[in-house]
């Protein structure tokens, strides 16, 4: 008999819905376009906590693909996940990897945005290493927006 795994089963299935995947094979399609194509019986297995991914680096796209769809939006739902799947939580890297690219400005957190976000934005913005971005230029255009 399989060993069922309700915690990796609830948090997949809490991040799938709350990224609007009503179907499995739509989050395989998302899935897929990360790079990950598999069939939906796999996604199936997730679902009901009968197998957990054990590849770190395919939960961190999947962690990626719930981003993108604002399923997931703090790094503690994230560590929820991988510890459901018994991973360590993110590290400073994988922090940045995922979330770097999808930060949601609106008026709840504005008043915590500042010229640290606006240059971390800018390096991964642009691509270029944070040595090499013109702080002084960021943070004068971050003054004029405020």
């Amino acid at each position: 008999m399989k060993k069922i795994n309700h915690d990796f089963s609830f948090a997949f299935n809490k991040y799938r819905l709350k990224s609007q995947f009503g179907t499995l094979s739509q989050f395989g399609e998302a899935l897929a376009k990360e790079g990950y194509a598999y069939e939906d019986s796999i996604f199936s297995r997730w679902k009901k906590g009968t197998r957990v991914p054990t590849n770190r680096h395919l939960l961190l796209t999947i962690l990626k693909v719930f981003v993108k769809h604002s399923g997931l939006t703090h790094e503690d739902q994230a560590n929820e996940l991988l510890q459901a799947a018994n991973q360590a939580n993110l590290n400073k890297y994988e922090r940045q990897n995922i979330f770097e690219n999808h930060y949601h400005f609106s008026s709840t957190n504005s008043e915590i945005f500042n010229e640290d976000n606006a240059l971390f934005l800018a390096e991964n913005s642009l691509g270029v290493p944070f040595s090499l971005i013109n702080h002084l230029k960021i943070k004068t255009i971050y003054q004029k927006t405020k």
